[in-house]
C-alpha cells in the first residue's frame, strides 16, 4: 500500500517534499510499534516515491530539467506525451519493487 500511495502522490507532488512529509509519518508509526520491524515500510516509502516520480514531468526536478532542455533543443515534450512513456515505466518499476 505504501509503494502504491507513495508512487501516486509522488507523481502529483515533487518526490522530495512528499518524502520529507512522509518521513515524519513513518517515524511515528515506527515509534508506536517498537516490537514490530518497520524496515519494509521505510523501503516501501523510498521505492514508491522514487519510482512514482517518473510518471509525470512534475514528479521530479530532473524531469522538469530534461523537458526544458529538450524544448530548448527543438524537441518539445508535452505533459501527456511524457505521461504516455512515464506511467508504464513507473507502474512496472513499482510492481517489480513490490
Amino acid at each position: 500500500m505504501m509503494v502504491g500511495f507513495g508512487g501516486f502522490a509522488s507523481a502529483i507532488v515533487d518526490n522530495i517534499p512528499f518524502t520529507a512529509t512522509m518521513v515524519e509519518i513513518v517515524a511515528k508509526i515506527a515509534e508506536e510499534n517498537p516490537a514490530k520491524t518497520t524496515s519494509p515500510l521505510w523501503w516501501a516509502l523510498a521505492l514508491g516515491a522514487d519510482f512514482g516520480c517518473n510518471a509525470t514531468m512534475v514528479g521530479a526536478s530532473a524531469n522538469v530539467l530534461v523537458v526544458a532542455l529538450a524544448r530548448a533543443c527543438g524537441y518539445p515534450i508535452s505533459f501527456i506525451g511524457f505521461m504516455k512513456h512515464g506511467v508504464p515505466v513507473a507502474i512496472t518499476s513499482m510492481i517489480i519493487s513490490t
